[in-house]
């Protein structure tokens, strides 16, 4: 059991993945029951596959905080992020008593969700330290604050984080307690939990964004690098893009040099485009992606002077996962879903 595991576990997860975004596709033809439970299946052969991955190269041990983010993207539902967006529509003004509002929502789901079911009893400090004043104005008027959403709140809030307007799922005190229980929990209730943290995630990013002061906050509990091209993204993209048997393929050479590629990947991702291909790169079921949606719009540019198979055939060549040169060929062609398609023809033609 101590021997390190190599690939095979890593292929059969990314194999996996591309097997559930493949069947999304087909939503309209299935019925959606059917569709619930394959993707369920998948969804708990992925997170088994991680767990032994992680036994294996650790002699059969099982870190549970780093184990609850390696499931995190599994569990978590893709529309997490459009949600957060339709919210923050709905409350018109974007500022800290707005996202607040959205919180408070956030918490009241997963409460009713009755994830904490599995926590202890709590203690009559601990409901005492519930305050009330600093949660009831933010609920909606359909809520019924009653003292069993707030014994559930006091239990929550054994696992949380809060400084200031930040408030955050502390993973060294919730992920143990997630992980132990994770085969007692539902789908719903799994997908109810990572729909929780992502969600105050994306919240705490829009408090930084009304007060930057909070950032040393998020940055103790949630280390970001200060860099665009410090992020593992950013690297990735680069190493792929700058690879001798994808930089063969490029028209110019002289003028798309490796520094060129460098900055055209920092812009990208300091871009209004760049957040988006961040949320994606937190979702396992597009990360495999995303090489391809920022060289394909590159084909279109011509600043790559080849077919989309030669390409495919050379990113699979330093790419960290075995990828199927036909279909990743077809996914690079695909205009409809190249989101980023208008900005890098932009780009290229102004650089």
């Amino acid at each position: 059991m101590t021997k390190e595991c190599d690939l095979s576990l890593d292929e059969l997860y990314a194999q996996l993945t591309d097997v559930l975004e493949k069947f999304q596709n087909l939503v309209s033809s299935v019925n959606p029951e059917m569709l619930n439970m394959f993707q369920a299946s998948m969804a708990e052969i992925l997170s088994i596959a991680k767990a032994t991955q992680m036994a294996l190269n650790s002699g059969g041990q099982i870190d549970p905080v780093k184990l609850y983010n390696e499931i995190s993207p599994i569990f978590t539902d893709p529309s997490v992020f459009s949600n957060y967006q339709e919210k923050k529509r709905k409350i018109r003004k974007v500022n800290v008593v707005g996202l607040k509002y959205i919180r408070a929502d956030a918490i009241i789901k997963a409460l009713k969700s009755d994830v904490m079911r599995y926590d202890t009893t709590t203690r009559v400090q601990e409901v005492e330290d519930v305050r009330d004043d600093r949660i009831i104005p933010f609920l909606s008027s359909k809520v019924d604050w009653n003292d069993a959403i707030k014994e559930e709140m006091a239990k929550l809030k054994r696992h949380l984080i809060i400084e200031q307007d930040i408030i955050l799922i502390d993973r060294t005190m919730f992920g143990p307690y997630a992980i132990e229980h994770m085969g007692q929990f539902s789908m719903d209730d799994k997908k109810a939990i990572f729909e929780l943290e992502t969600t105050l995630d994306l919240i705490n990013k829009d408090m930084v964004a009304q007060n930057p002061k909070l950032k040393a906050i998020v940055n103790k509990y949630r280390p970001q690098s200060k860099d665009p091209n410090d992020f593992a993204l950013g690297l990735k993209i680069k190493k792929i893009l700058k690879s001798s048997d994808v930089t063969d393929l490029i028209t110019d050479r002289q003028k798309y040099t490796d520094q060129w590629l460098d900055k055209f990947v920092d812009d990208l991702l300091a871009s209004e485009k760049g957040k988006s291909i961040i949320v994606d790169w937190s979702n396992s079921r597009k990360r495999n992606k995303i090489p391809a949606l920022v060289a394909g719009p590159l084909v279109k540019a011509g600043v790559f002077g080849c077919s989309n198979p030669e390409l495919a055939r050379a990113i699979s060549k330093c790419h960290d996962i075995k990828i199927k040169i036909n279909s990743y060929a077809t996914y690079l062609g695909k205009t409809e879903e190249m989101p980023y398609l208008d900005w890098v023809l932009d780009y290229v033609k102004s650089h």
